[in-house]
């Protein structure tokens, strides 16, 4: 309740429902915004509850039926609810010339079709796509959603990917090779169910989806409808938590045990649940992890005909409530934990007129060496390197494609003591947040500090060999032409004497003091400044070049 400002809406998500809070200070264009961002969680959390309702529903029904009636797997009944995709390389497989494997991995729905198909977002990189466009299943980027283009295809008019046939474009050899270790199969998937001591965290509980990525020599598990929700191994005991805790020894359940997985694990292992009420953790007994078999494909329409219908799954409506400051229903400030005292103005202070600040991190000697740059651009980012942005309120570190993750590791340590210096000069929050954040997914609240952010140019990868290169080549093509100026102007003829008639013109006057003649410049030699210039960039040009080869 704490978090409440009279100032401000806010939008509460809690089992079934959604309420939209109105400050009564308010204005009438926050209130619209703040309805529409409600409706649009709503419909977002509804999808997937019926996607979730509809999975349990067929689990249960086609556990009934016997295993010849399975269909092929790439044969998917048409309006039926998409599920997560692994695509995968075999134990042992590579992809052909190596290629593309690093955009493999968990895929889940997005609960929205294009083309008539469902289409899939990657769980570790929201920008990896799957669709179905011109009879064929692409892997690509969202950009190009929905269109015949990819770096993975598969044939099929199925309505998930089929599990064989897939094929690469090879840059190497300029054309579509076999992939014939890929496999794409239903994602392994595992259930938190049961009840827990007075509701506690009930909210969290339902189906978790397999990661492609290891965590702690263990897999990972993220909810199909909530993918901030994980699940994960570490110290020894399972966790469920967020994903900023991923790997870490937190959470708000946790269970001891050594299985692969959480669904493996034997009798008499109970899992405890943090109490907020009781400030403490609550063994909960009747609270179990267990797998959830895959479907079988489409079922045998004519058995199910015959076979008494199960009991439809209830599934909760998320309907939005509105409620004013001042008339809220109790089973708001239930969720929030109770009734409490909170804010009715904004502070007096706001935060100063900042100029970003954006430092460069490099390894020198086996030492993290921290430099400023002055007058950045978007050009100024290294994929190599990794860079601290201060933005006073937030401070970002940016990590290079080429970038090490101990030198990420070092920067965000750095960056975490700089932010906590600097609080004590200007005045910022003591610890304010610092946020990693990796080349190509940069959110708008950093690229609004760089002027003429160009997406296209953070989503390719420019060599910063070939990019330092292609800056000394231009910084010697001026040198050399200040050099021809140089030389031009030293070899150009004196001015020609006046007239004689001009000068018997004249009045005489006594003959002025002779003057001593000076040095001129030669046609062959430039001036020392430019010389010494031309010599330092034809010496960082070698050295690049030498780098590079």
């Amino acid at each position: 309740a704490a978090s409440l400002n009279s100032m401000d809406c806010f939008v509460l998500q809690h089992p079934g429902a959604v309420h939209v809070w109105h400050g009564s200070a308010a204005s009438e264009e926050e209130r619209a915004i703040s309805v529409t961002v409600g409706l649009a969680i709503a419909k977002r959390l509804r999808v997937a509850a019926e996607a979730q309702a509809q999975l349990i529903q067929l689990d249960a029904e086609e556990a009934e039926e016997k295993a010849e009636d399975a269909p092929e797997e790439d044969e998917a009944e048409e309006g039926s609810v998409p599920l997560a995709m692994s695509v995968r390389l075999v134990p042992e497989g590579q992809m052909p010339d190596g290629v593309h494997a690093d955009k493999l991995g968990t895929f889940l729905p997005t609960g929205e079709e294009v083309n008539s198909r469902p289409t899939f977002y990657k769980e570790a990189h929201a920008n990896l796509m799957l669709w179905w466009s011109g009879n064929r299943w692409w892997l690509g980027k969202r950009d190009e959603l929905g269109l015949n283009r990819g770096w993975v295809k598969v044939e099929s008019s199925a309505r998930r990917p089929p599990q064989h046939g897939w094929v690469v474009y090879s840059n190497k050899a300029k054309a579509w090779q076999q992939a014939t270790d890929v496999e794409a199969v239903v994602a392994e998937r595992v259930e938190l169910a049961g009840s827990t001591p007075s509701g506690a965290h009930a909210e969290k509980l339902g189906v978790f989806t397999r990661c492609s990525d290891m965590v702690n020599d263990r897999p990972a598990f993220a909810r199909l409808d909530r993918p901030h929700l994980m699940l994960w191994w570490g110290g020894g005991r399972w966790w469920l938590g967020k994903r900023d805790e991923l790997g870490s020894n937190r959470g708000w359940m946790k269970v001891t045990g050594d299985a692969h997985n959480p669904a493996d694990l034997t009798g008499g292992q109970h899992w405890i649940i943090f109490s907020s009420a009781e400030k403490k953790w609550v063994e909960a007994q009747e609270f179990t992890c267990v797998h959830v078999s895959p479907p079988l494909g489409r079922p045998n329409l004519a058995k199910r005909a015959s076979r008494k219908p199960e009991a439809p799954v209830a599934v909760p409506d998320w309907s939005v409530f509105q409620c004013d400051e001042g008339c809220e229903p109790p089973e708001f400030w239930q969720a929030l934990g109770g009734k409490g005292p909170y804010a009715s103005t904004r502070p007096h202070t706001a935060p100063p007129a900042f100029a970003p600040r954006l430092f460069r991190c490099s390894e020198t000697y086996g030492e993290l060496d921290v430099e400023e740059l002055f007058d950045y651009s978007q050009d100024d980012l290294e994929h190599d390197d990794v860079y601290i942005l201060d933005c006073w309120s937030c401070t970002y570190v940016w990590v290079g494609w080429q970038a090490s993750e101990l030198r990420g590791t070092e920067a965000i340590e750095t960056a975490v003591r700089y932010a906590s210096e600097q609080s004590k000069v200007d005045g910022r929050p003591a610890a304010p947040p610092v946020c990693k954040v990796h080349a190509g997914e940069e959110p708008p609240p950093f690229t609004c500090n760089f002027v003429g952010w160009s997406h296209e140019a953070a989503t390719t990868f420019d060599d910063p060999y070939e990019k330092q290169l292609r800056r000394f080549d231009q910084q010697r093509r001026e040198l050399r032409s200040s050099i021809a100026a140089s030389k031009a102007l030293a070899a150009a003829p004196p001015a020609s004497p006046p007239a004689p008639e001009a000068v018997s013109a004249a009045p005489k006057a006594s003959p002025p003091a002779p003057a001593q003649p000076a040095a001129e410049p030669t046609a062959s030699e430039p001036s020392p400044a430019v010389a010494e210039a031309a010599k330092a960039v034809e010496e960082r040009a070698a050295a690049a070049e030498r780098a590079a080869a």
